[in-house]
C-alpha cells in the first residue's frame, strides 16, 4: 500500500548499502572452513549485531510516531501503519511501538533531547550487550511495580536487571525479576487505583479452528462486576439424569460468560455499531442454511457449525416465529445462478435462521436475503 523509497546517494541509502553488503558477506562465506572457536566466535559476533537491530528500529518508530506520519496517510495508528507499510502481525506492531516509546529516544514539547525511559536498557541493547528479549523482561518487572515503589526503586532494578542479562538468558532473567519484584512488593499491598488503570487491559483473538482466547487484567472494579454478574450464572445447575451438573469449573464460566453476552444482546442497550444495532451476523450459502449443515463466517472472521447450532431451535412464543439471529446474510455457490424470485432475492420463513441460536430474540415474520451469484447480502432486515 505505501511504497516509500530511499533518495539514492544519501547518507541512509549508503547505511542501508553497507549493512546489505555486510549481510550478503555473512550468507556467503564458507563456514565448513572454520574451526570450533572460529564458528562460535562468528555466532556471537553476529548475535551482538542482531541484538542492535532494535536500536535502529526504536529510532525509526518514534521518528514516524512523532511526525504523525500514520494519521497523514489515513492509518489509525502507529501501530497500524507499520502492521500495513512492514506486512507485520498486529500483535508484532504493537509490540514494536510499545518498544519504541519505552527504549527510542524522545522530545520535549519545546524540541530538547530526551534520554529513553528506560536510558540503562536501552544503552545496554545499543551496546549489543542485551536483546530484544531481555530487555522486554526488564521493562515489564519494573511496569509491573506500583508508581511508589518505581519512584523509590526503579533505576536500581534497572540497573541490577541489566547487569545480570549480561549474564543469563531471558527466562533465568525473568526468575530474577519476580523475585526482585516479589521482595519490593511481596503481597501487592502497595499497588493503587492508578497503578491498576495503568495495568489494566484485556485481549480476545481467534484461533485457527474457530475457537478464541481471551485473556485479562481486571482493576478491582471490574472484577468487582463480573464477579457479580457471573457467580449466578457459573452455579452449578443439576441436570435429570445424574442430578448434578457434570462441568468442570471453567467450563461453568465459559459458559456463564456465553449467557452474559446474549443477555446483554436480549437487552437492547447496546451502542449501534456502523449505524445498526449491536448484532451477531453470520455469512453461508443458501444451500447450508437450508441444509443446516457445513460453516458459516462471522463479521470478525470466526466461524460457526450448522450442526453445532441447530441442535435445538428456540420454541415459538406465539403463532409468530421467533428466531435467536440478529442477522443473516446468505449466498449461493459462485456459479449459481440468482433465485427467480424478487428480482435476485429470496424472502425467507424466520424459522429458517434457527440453525443458528446466537444472538437475541425477536419477532421476525419474514426477512430478506440477497442470493446474487457469488455476491454477499447485506444484513437482514427484521420484517414484521
Amino acid at each position: 500500500m505505501f511504497e516509500g523509497q530511499i533518495e539514492p546517494d544519501t547518507t541512509a541509502a549508503r547505511a542501508v548499502g553497507l549493512l546489505t553488503t555486510a549481510i550478503d558477506a555473512l550468507t556467503s562465506l564458507d563456514l565448513t572452513m572454520l574451526d570450533r572457536e572460529a564458528l562460535l566466535g562468528l555466532a556471537r559476533a553476529v548475535e551482538t549485531q542482531r541484538c542492535r537491530l532494535p536500536v535502529v528500529d526504536h529510532r525509526l518508530v518514534a521518528e514516524l510516531d512523532s511526525r504523525g506520519v500514520a494519521f497523514e496517510l489515513g492509518c489509525a495508528s502507529t501501530a497500524a501503519l507499520l502492521r500495513t507499510a512492514l506486512r507485520l502481525a498486529p500483535a508484532d506492531a504493537k509490540a514494536r511501538v510499545s518498544a519504541a516509546a519505552d527504549l527510542g529516544p524522545r522530545r520535549a514539547v519545546s524540541g530538547e533531547a530526551l534520554p529513553p525511559l528506560f536510558a540503562c536498557v536501552a544503552a545496554a541493547q545499543a551496546e549489543g550487550a542485551i536483546s530484544a528479549r531481555h530487555a522486554k523482561v526488564i521493562v515489564e518487572a519494573i511496569d509491573e511495580l506500583p508508581a511508589q515503589a518505581q519512584a523509590e526503586h526503579a533505576a536500581a532494578i534497572e540497573e541490577r536487571l541489566v547487569a545480570d542479562a549480561r549474564a543469563f538468558d531471558p527466562a533465568q532473567l525473568c526468575r530474577l525479576a519476580r523475585r526482585i519484584v516479589a521482595i519490593v512488593d511481596p503481597d501487592g499491598t502497595l499497588a493503587d487505583d492508578r497503578h491498576h488503570e495503568r495495568r489494566r487491559g484485556a485481549t480476545l483473538s481467534h484461533n485457527g479452528d474457530g475457537s478464541g482466547e481471551l485473556r485479562a487484567h481486571l482493576t478491582p472494579s471490574a472484577l468487582a462486576v463480573w464477579e457479580a454478574v457471573l457467580d449466578p450464572l457459573a452455579a452449578p445447575q443439576p441436570n435429570g439424569e445424574t442430578g448434578r451438573d457434570s462441568r468442570a469449573p471453567a467450563q461453568r464460566l465459559h459458559d456463564a460468560l456465553l449467557d452474559a453476552g446474549q443477555r446483554l444482546l436480549r437487552s437492547g442497550e447496546l451502542p449501534a455499531c456502523g449505524g445498526i444495532p449491536a448484532t451477531v451476523i453470520v455469512t453461508m450459502t443458501l444451500d447450508e442454511l437450508e441444509a443446516r449443515s457445513g460453516f458459516a463466517t462471522t463479521s470478525h472472521g470466526g466461524l460457526l457449525s450448522c450442526p453445532t447450532h441447530s441442535r435445538s431451535p428456540p420454541k415459538p412464543r406465539s403463532s409468530r416465529s421467533f428466531s435467536t439471529i440478529q442477522a443473516v446474510c446468505c449466498r449461493t455457490d459462485a456459479h449459481a445462478a440468482p433465485h427467480p424470485r424478487g428480482n435476485g432475492s429470496r424472502w425467507l420463513p424466520a424459522t429458517a435462521a434457527a440453525a443458528f441460536p446466537v444472538a437475541t430474540a425477536r419477532p421476525s415474520g419474514r426477512r430478506r436475503i440477497t442470493s446474487s451469484s457469488g455476491r454477499t447480502a447485506a444484513p437482514a432486515i427484521w420484517r414484521t
